[in-house]
């Protein structure tokens, strides 16, 4: 379920909230707040056939995925989540199996996925900025069980730096500014989609 957004910042309250494709399209599409947005509906329509590109490379895979899937939850920030009227992409965190990708290696379909990942295609392509994420199964966070495996300790930092990134904000006035140590305070919240 998506809160209500804090008018006076213009974005989510501060934590990720699951919800679904439908409730993010009825908020941040065709909500009243957006009736008179130029970008919104084109940004949404590339999401979703970004989206469908994930599911033709799952397709492609099906033999070796034996009942599994390949991406496992999607998480959408940045200023698509707002009350910004005119946002020119949508920013996407895309969470895989890093065991389904290692044993989809050398298959056909495989480059599908590796052309998914590729950042300044995907914003041509479709308006999504998207950074894809191998997801690795660890049975406890302390460091002890983490030092030697770099998959896992990779997904576990990957995972911790997008939970960071996707809550800060930046200067109003300073669209694509680089973090400073005082704009790198969680200050908005983002959505998760299970995948």
């Amino acid at each position: 379920m998506i809160p209500d957004l804090d008018t006076s910042a213009g974005h989510l309250p501060l934590g990720r909230y699951r919800t679904t494709y439908t409730e993010i399209s009825a908020r941040f599409v065709e909500h009243d707040d957006f009736k008179e947005s130029t970008t919104r509906r084109a940004v949404w329509a590339g999401f979703i056939a970004y989206m469908t590109a994930w599911q033709h490379v799952e397709g492609q895979l099906t033999a070796e995925l034996r009942g599994r899937r390949l991406t496992l939850a999607v998480w959408l920030g940045g200023s698509f989540i707002s009350l910004k009227p005119d946002p020119h992409n949508l920013d996407v965190t895309i969470f895989i199996d890093g065991d389904v990708v290692v044993s989809c290696q050398g298959r056909p379909g495989i480059g599908g996925l590796r052309r998914l990942g590729h950042r300044d295609r995907m914003l041509a392509d479709f308006k999504v900025s998207p950074c894809v994420v191998r997801h690795w199964y660890f049975r406890s966070p302390f460091r002890s069980q983490l030092i030697g495996n770099r998959d896992v300790t990779d997904y576990v930092m990957f995972r911790g730096a997008f939970d960071d990134w996707w809550q800060r904000v930046r200067p109003p006035d300073e669209d694509k500014s680089e973090p400073t140590r005082e704009t790198a305070v969680a200050r908005r919240g983002y959505l998760e989609v299970e995948a």
